[in-house]
C-alpha cells in the first residue's frame, strides 16, 4: 500500500491524501479518448476553460447505479480543487462523502460539415472541447465555509454586484436547504478537439465557415478555435 498524508480542508476535518501510484489506480479507468493532437494538460488553460464553462455534470457511481448532477463548479487556482452545492432533497450528495467522482466541463462544440474541407472526400464530425476532474468528493460541513462557497461562486457569476445578505432572516433556512462540498481532483483532463489532424488549409475553412454561421454555437467555437489554436502552435 502506498504512504498516506493528511491535511485540513473546508469541510473542517482532516483526511488522508493517497499516494500518487493510489490515486492512479482509483482513476485509471474513467480515462478520456484522447488522439495525442488533441490533448490539452496545461493547468492554466484548463483552469481557465472550468472559468469560463464553469456548469459541469457530477458523476458518482451508487448501489442503485449512477448518479448524475448538472451544477455550477468553482475551480482553485491551483487546479487542484473543486467545490459545489446541490439541494439537500437531491438524493445524490448521500454517495459523495469520501467517494470517487467524476466532473465534466463541456466547452464550445459544433457540427463539422465536409463541404468545409478543400479536399474532395471526407467525413462529417463534431469539434469539441471537453475536461473530466477526477478525484474524492467530501461533504463541507463547516458552515463559514459554506457561506465562503457561496460568496465566492456568486462574485464569480453575478455580474450586477449582487451578494448574499447573510444577516437575513432566511438565510438560515437557505443554507439548511443546500448540502455544500469539495473535490480533491487527482487527474485532469483536457481534450480540444479542433480539426488539428486537419492541414492548416482546412482548419482555416473551418473557422471561416463557422464564424459565417447564423447558430451561435458555431461563432463561439470559431472565436475559440481563433483564440486557441495559434496559442497551442506557438507553446
Amino acid at each position: 500500500m502506498g504512504r498516506l498524508s493528511c491535511r485540513r480542508t473546508a469541510s473542517g476535518r482532516r483526511h488522508q491524501t493517497p499516494s500518487n501510484r493510489q490515486q492512479h489506480q482509483r482513476t485509471d479507468r474513467v480515462l478520456m479518448y484522447t488522439p495525442p493532437s488533441f490533448g490539452e494538460a496545461r493547468p492554466e488553460v484548463l483552469r481557465d476553460l472550468m472559468r469560463r464553462y464553469p456548469f459541469g455534470t457530477l458523476v458518482s457511481t451508487s448501489t442503485t447505479g449512477p448518479q448524475v448532477t448538472h451544477l455550477p463548479f468553482l475551480i482553485d487556482e491551483q487546479c487542484t480543487r473543486l467545490r459545489g452545492h446541490m439541494a439537500r432533497a437531491n438524493a445524490h450528495w448521500q454517495t459523495l462523502n469520501d467517494g470517487s467522482v467524476l466532473a465534466i466541463f463541456q466547452g464550445p462544440h459544433a457540427y463539422i460539415s465536409p463541404t468545409y474541407y478543400a479536399a474532395e472526400f471526407a467525413v462529417p464530425t463534431w469539434n469539441y472541447v471537453a475536461i473530466h476532474a477526477t478525484g474524492t468528493a467530501r461533504i463541507i460541513e463547516d458552515p463559514t465555509a459554506v457561506q465562503q462557497l457561496l460568496d465566492d461562486l456568486i462574485a464569480a457569476s453575478d455580474t450586477h454586484g449582487w451578494r448574499m445578505p447573510w444577516q437575513h432572516e432566511n438565510s438560515a433556512g437557505m443554507l439548511a436547504a443546500i448540502v455544500a462540498f469539495e473535490i480533491d481532483i487527482e487527474r485532469l483532463e483536457g481534450k480540444a478537439k479542433l480539426g488539428q489532424n486537419r492541414s492548416a488549409e482546412d482548419q482555416d475553412r473551418t473557422a471561416r465557415a463557422l464564424a459565417a454561421s447564423t447558430r451561435p454555437g458555431d461563432r463561439e467555437l470559431a472565436d475559440f478555435m481563433a483564440e486557441y489554436l495559434p496559442r497551442k502552435e506557438t507553446e
